[in-house]
């Protein structure tokens, strides 16, 4: 009995872990979840370039009777936004995704759509658009239940592309690989947002440097401290550089070898409301994965005082980025709920 007991809560878990993972990684340009009730996908004709007209579909279908699901008097909304992170600016810029007005990306065609659904209705939102600037771009697709009691269901689905001058690709595609842009993944562009203090940690640290340097080329990085909070004698400094010599190896090298000048190190009260800074040059000396590292904290209360941040970058003598190479990351986003990554400029349907 005990083991039929334990088979069966195996296959139970299975199950469930089958149905909260979702979609695996796709290989196609065609990114779909057939786990939901209305399955999704966003096409291009081809792979998108910088400034190129193209043309993009945002297909969904209803795979199941709605009335099992859904009130079938239900009305239904579906609609297009576009969103460019750069990944060739500051560490911070990187981090934060920007709402791009549709007029900025759509030539023609539909970008919403509203209406009843049942079961087997496909719906196809077809458009010409033109990514204007480079970066990483995410195209999310919606489809919204209507609903008074403001309860509806909302499904989403998110395209990547990385938009360059020289080529374009798409991630989760091999058309990212034979672009050469494979390293765009090693960071999760546009995805951690900006740090900012909070009840359970009330002084924010936070690194940025204005691009990611080549071997040798000289860089300013700059620590900001917000509090929300008063702290007497608080103290940081730059931790440590490191280096990592293999995926299993990371070497520390002394801060000497990289600094070049500026102040590694603050010191004082942390008033409430007030930011304090400080900046210093580096240069790495040689390519490869490199992090830079500063904490601190106050005597007072070593505990929520304390905070961090760092820097990851990949640097070669012909282009570097941030993140590690070949370091996990999640950048596959292809089922992100919008609530959960919210943008910096939200722009309304």
């Amino acid at each position: 009995m005990n083991q039929r007991l334990a088979f069966l809560i195996i296959v139970i878990m299975a199950i469930l872990s089958m149905v909260i993972l979702g979609c695996g990684d796709s290989n196609d340009s065609d990114i779909s979840c057939e786990l939901d009730f209305i399955s999704r996908n966003i096409k291009f004709s081809d792979i998108p370039e910088l400034g190129k007209p193209i043309e993009m579909t945002f297909i969904f279908t209803v795979n199941e009777p709605v009335g099992d699901v859904l009130n079938p008097q239900s009305d239904f909304k579906a609609w297009l936004k576009f969103y460019r992170t750069k990944f060739d600016g500051s560490h911070i810029e990187a981090k934060q995704r920007i709402a791009i007005p549709t007029e900025e990306v759509v030539l023609s065609g539909s970008t919403t759509w509203q209406g009843s659904l049942s079961e087997d209705d496909t719906v196809q939102m077809k458009c010409t658009v033109r990514f204007p600037a480079e970066g990483i771009w995410d195209v999310i697709g919606s489809v919204r239940e209507e609903r008074e009691d403001e309860k509806g269901h909302t499904l989403t689905e998110n395209v990547r592309l990385a938009i360059t001058e020289e080529a374009s690709g798409i991630f989760g595609d091999e058309s990212l690989s034979e672009a050469g842009l494979d390293y765009l993944k090693n960071a999760d562009y546009g995805h951690s947002g900006r740090i900012h203090p909070n009840e359970v940690r009330p002084v924010a640290i936070e690194l940025n440097m204005p691009k990611p340097p080549l071997v040798n080329e000289e860089v300013e990085v700059t620590c900001t401290i917000e509090s929300i909070e008063d702290y007497e004698n608080y103290y940081v400094e730059l931790g440590k550089f490191l280096f990592r010599a293999s995926p299993e190896r990371n070497e520390v090298v002394p801060v000497d070898d990289i600094v070049i000048s500026g102040t590694t190190s603050w010191g004082g009260n942390l008033k409430n409301g007030c930011f304090e800074e400080f900046s210093f040059n580096i240069r790495f000396p040689k390519a490869g994965d490199w992090l830079v590292a500063v904490s601190g904290e106050s005597p007072e209360d070593k505990t929520r005082s304390h905070n961090s941040d760092s820097i990851r970058l990949n640097v070669t003598d012909q282009r570097s980025s941030y993140g590690w190479e070949d370091f996990p990351s999640s950048n596959d986003h292809s089922h992100d709920d919008e609530a959960e990554t919210e943008p910096m400029q939200p722009d309304d349907m």
